[in-house]
């Protein structure tokens, strides 16, 4: 079958997490949580990632976003190691002066900012057990000095490394074992520490009040603390210094806080050649980058190459990683079109890196560990594994296809044992475009669709390509006049479907009948109001040609980027474009608001729906916001259903939705190949029926 544009939507995820105490830095850690897995990434392991370092192409981390655990590897990401910090702090930086000794900075969660505290923790031992050395009260403010905790990553520089914590600066030259304190700038809250050599660094000043970041100062020391002297004042918050050697270096200044929106905007850079005693405009227009996202973590391998990690933030969806190679003239966002949001990165070469994300396409799994090894042309997925993420199109109960993960759209997988062990085919020959979907008819026949990459090609259309040998070579068909493309669905080597939107956003249904070298707009037009995935054909006992169209929308539509109010299906002949069947799903159950849903549909008539929906729980909780406030909010809840059909959707009956499956998993596509055999993907791996839905197995492990 083909990946699903699911469409974009905002969950609302009420997390309600107790305030933590505080604990003596003498305290014995309790013995760390450490598994392993043959697989890629551990059982149980969260799917969002918020930070990377590897020293090497063998020995790296992963931490997981929102969590105490830490992945890590020493065969460049064949497998990892799950590791743990104590106390459930969450690490926000790591820093490894090699394999085996590093430091940790982290933070408890917890609804109280004031309640909370923060730690520096020191292994010797890769990171399988983690001794606490220092800890201190937890603030975000910047309105005072000496209220910045842990505004920056620690600062390494020769054998000294440097940390702003519990509103201090702190120099270690041992590796963390002891720490002294280096005198700041009097009458500063310092937000931003970078030295390029052992006693000269930069540090920067933060916020003057918890709204008003309009302006940014730099000051510079060339005797570890002494003495300092201010080298730089303009426009803008608190973000990060990077000196790629002793004169040569870039200051990446944040917009004001006034002037970012929720989907935020580029800051400004600046580039020293005098060890930071002048500062040049580098650049603020980001010409060839789009603007927008949160930029953050600057990573320079040489004077001239350097990576901007961006989050795409809530906002318009603008985020992915900029690069540059001329120093910071003219810049290239790479996974805008994929909706990558990117949190993390470690850039050990100019053309070596490894970056952590995730895509917002909502049939995407949410976090994925990303090397290149050419500068960002291409990427090789480490996290989360060799298993379908975007697709799955399973000819039989063992054999079949499917999409890798977001970041390696070209990544062709098939199967040969039902989905339990995968293995990559041949990339097909598609340039610079990312692969979106691809279906087989037979063993032999399939076809894929590729859209233009973003940023290489901002301008074209998708193209097909066909395969007559199961996916080891692929020759070019022709064009898809479709801007954007949602699914793919063969019924025989040379009759198929195409659904996608025009230039206009308007949803079309394409009709190929000589397998994929032309492409015609079928006389069936869907709703305006959004669809969720077009379509899956089946032919029933008449023979005619029809579609299963499932979309989403209320009375009028969906509303912004939220859950749409009713699910719809509709069977229709996509030759004549008349409409054979409808049944929707109202909103009759407490406010249920429809969030995701996937269908498949045998020949026979025979077919399974599950849905994922928001359900108003009708009252309120009170959520902390600051120290002593508190706001409402309306209580949700997440509601798993599964539907079954026989007679081709004219009736459906509920099947009670097992806990292997309805466990807050994000489905992808819902794929029967009998009345009994069925495969669901998810952002949870793969799951497998035999009787209709009933119950469930995992095939493969968590992505």
């Amino acid at each position: 079958m083909s990946r699903r544009m699911l469409g974009v939507v905002t969950t609302l995820l009420l997390v309600l997490i107790t305030a933590c105490g505080t604990r003596s830095p003498s305290a014995t850690p309790p013995p760390p949580v450490v598994a392993t897995w043959s697989g890629r990434i551990p059982p149980g392991s969260g799917s969002s990632f918020s930070g990377v370092t590897f020293l090497n192409n063998r020995v790296g981390w992963v931490l997981e976003a929102g969590t105490s655990v830490i992945l890590h590897t020493v065969d460049g990401g064949a497998h990892f190691i799950q590791e743990t910090l104590p106390d459930h702090l969450v690490p926000s930086h790591l820093l490894f002066f090699n394999s085996q000794d590093g430091l940790a900075a982290a933070s408890t969660l917890c609804a109280d900012p004031g309640r909370c505290e923060t730690a520096i923790l020191r292994t010797t031992d890769g990171g399988q057990v983690w001794s606490i050395e220092r800890t201190a009260p937890y603030t975000t403010a910047y309105d005072r000095p000496g209220a910045s905790t842990i505004a920056s990553a620690p600062s390494r520089a020769g054998g000294a490394v440097y940390i702003v914590f519990g509103g201090r600066l702190l120099e270690s030259t041992n590796e963390g074992s002891s720490w002294t304190t280096i005198p700041l700038p009097p009458g500063i809250a310092v937000s931003t520490v970078f030295f390029a050599a052992p006693g000269i660094g930069f540090v920067g000043q933060g916020c003057p009040g918890p709204e008003n970041c309009s302006t940014f100062h730099l000051y510079a020391t060339h005797d570890n603390g002494r003495s300092w002297s201010p080298v730089w004042s303009g426009p803008g918050a608190p973000s990060s210094v990077r000196m790629t050697s002793a004169e040569n270096g870039y200051l990446l200044a944040a917009p004001p806080m006034n002037a970012v929106s929720m989907g935020g905007t580029s800051g400004t850079l600046y580039r020293t050649t005098d060890g930071g005693k002048r500062w040049a405009l580098v650049q603020s227009s980001w010409d060839g980058a789009n603007q927008g996202g949160f930029q953050a973590g600057m990573q320079w391998a040489s004077g001239t190459v350097g990576w901007i990690p961006v989050d795409a933030g809530a906002g318009p969806l603008i985020g992915g990683l900029d690069i540059t190679a001329d120093g910071g003239v003219h810049w290239t966002r790479l996974g805008v079109k994929r909706l990558w949001t990117i949190t993390g990165a470690s850039l050990l070469s100019p053309t070596d890196g490894y970056i952590v994300g995730s895509s917002r396409q909502q049939n995407q799994p949410a976090g994925f560990l990303l090397h290149t090894t050419d500068g960002g042309r291409s990427w090789t997925v480490l996290l989360p594994g060799v298993f379908p993420t975007q697709s799955i199109d399973m000819l039989s109960t063992h054999e079949g296809y499917g999409l890798g993960a977001p970041g390696s759209p070209d990544a062709l997988l098939t199967t040969s044992d039902g989905g339990r062990r995968w293995r990559f085919l041949p990339s097909p020959p598609v340039g610079s475009a990312d692969v979106v979907a691809v279906a087989f008819a037979t063993a032999e026949r399939g076809l894929l669709l590729a859209e233009p990459r973003y940023g290489e090609e901002p301008t074209g259309t998708p193209r097909a390509y066909g395969t007559q040998n199961g996916g080891q070579s692929w020759s070019a068909l022709g064009s898809v006049p479709l801007s954007f493309v949602s699914g793919l669905t063969m019924i025989s080597p040379e009759a198929g479907a195409v659904a996608g939107t025009s230039a206009a956003f308007t949803p079309r249904i394409l009709l190929t009948h000589d397998g994929g070298r032309h492409f015609v707009i079928a006389p069936y037009r869907p709703p305006v109001t959004y669809t969720l995935f077009l379509p899956r054909l089946f032919l029933p006992g008449q023979g005619g040609q029809e579609a299963a169209v499932l979309s989403m929308g209320g009375k009028f539509g969906t509303v912004g980027y939220g859950p749409a109010r009713t699910l719809v299906l509709r069977m229709v002949n996509l030759l004549t474009g008349k409409v054979l069947l409808t049944h929707a799903w109202p909103d009759t159950q407490n406010g249920l608001s429809y969030e995701s849903a996937v269908l498949s549909m045998l020949n026979d008539g025979r077919g399974l729906i599950y849905t994922v929906a928001l359900r108003n729980l009708g009252h309120k909780i009170e959520k902390p916001a600051a120290p002593g406030t508190f706001v409402k909010v309306r209580g949700t809840a997440l509601v798993y259903s599964l539907w079954s059909t026989v007679d081709g959707g004219r009736h459906w009956s509920a099947i009670a939705v097992p806990n292997a499956v309805g466990n807050r998993i994000n489905p992808v596509e819902l794929d029967l190949v009998t009345p009994r055999t069925g495969f669901l993907l998810s952002n949870l791996g793969i799951y497998r029926t035999e009787n209709g839905g009933r119950t469930w197995k995992a095939v493969t492990p968590a992505s």
